[in-house]
């Protein structure tokens, strides 16, 4: 099965070939939808008449090159869920009751 934290270069070919497959390519200097080693530094959103839309720059973390692109839409994928949230001592309550019970939580599965 797929490991729980897979490498970042299995998430990149993962990525990679999904957009190649929706259509999701642009050719030329940007290659594809999704932009790795990016930093978001601002998203703004602008209104032509009856399209509106969403300015966003980004900035290459490994080259330091500063890009600025038009979208219809965008997407929020923080990655808040990387690190998971429990009630406090919820852990320490359950193995009281059951010290041999497997405790996980769902991200853990």
């Amino acid at each position: 099965g797929t490991p729980s934290f897979p490498h970042h270069s299995v998430v990149r070919n993962y990525l990679a070939d999904i957009a190649r497959e929706a259509g999701l390519t642009l050719g030329g200097e940007n290659e594809h939808v999704v932009a790795l080693n990016s930093a978001v530094t601002r998203v703004s959103k602008v209104a032509n008449g009856k399209h509106t839309g969403w300015i966003v720059e980004w900035r290459n973390v490994v080259d330091g090159t500063v890009s600025k692109e038009q979208f219809d839409v965008v997407v929020v994928a923080n990655g808040h869920f990387n690190k998971e949230i429990e009630p406090p001592g919820i852990r320490q309550h359950l193995l009281a009751a059951n010290p041999s019970m497997r405790v996980l939580h769902s991200k853990e599965f």
